[in-house]
């Protein structure tokens, strides 16, 4: 089974092109999550944007409303899985694990080390104690998106269409538990929004 270290990444806190996106004119914040429609949203949005930290954004841009789109966390850890192994001729820290390996070992990665592909979602929405979304948007629902971003059209892209599918991932009930376990917080969240 692979060690924590081989699985940590540890790309600080999120890299910029993750960070939050300030969308200026129509003053809304669109917090972005890695394996959540992030590209497909940004190449959509119209008007002027730019990124923005945290930090930033709690200070300048309080009162604005702030937009997540959350996924179920096991097709998240899915669709990571298929980008690292699709990943595998560039630095990937999974680059010979199976997907039983790759579950395992996510499961062992605590969020503040791991790649912020693998991070909770209620981890990377929130900052400083404080969870900043105003707006949340079920994956299923992206569509609806354009009522609360500045989006005319949206050009739903998967960034991983290039990787083959035929990427092997089998469910043990065993690793299910585990995922489920890892991402209790996310699951968790996602319930409130169909209740």
């Amino acid at each position: 089974m692979p060690t924590m270290k081989s699985v940590s990444v540890n790309c600080g806190d999120v890299p910029l092109y993750k960070s939050p996106v300030v969308c200026y004119d129509a003053e809304v914040v669109y917090l972005q999550i890695g394996k959540v429609a992030s590209n497909s949203i940004k190449r959509s949005l119209d008007g002027r944007w730019d990124f923005i930290t945290k930090d930033f954004l709690v200070l300048e841009y309080p009162d604005w409303p702030r937009v997540a789109v959350i996924r179920d966390p096991l097709e998240r850890l899915e669709s990571a899985y298929r980008y690292f192994k699709g990943k595998q001729s560039l630095v990937s820290p999974f680059p010979d694990n199976s997907f039983d390996q790759f579950v395992r070992a996510v499961y062992e990665s605590p969020d503040d080390v791991t790649d912020c592909h693998l991070r909770s979602q209620v981890a990377l929405l929130s900052h400083a104690g404080e969870f900043l979304p105003t707006v949340l948007i079920p994956m299923e629902d992206l569509p609806t998106i354009t009522q609360h971003l500045p989006i005319s059209k949206l050009e739903e892209r998967n960034s991983t269409t290039k990787i083959p599918n035929k990427i092997p991932t089998h469910w043990s009930e065993e690793l299910k538990q585990l995922a489920q376990d890892r991402y209790a917080a996310d699951l968790r969240l996602r319930a409130t929004l169909t209740s």
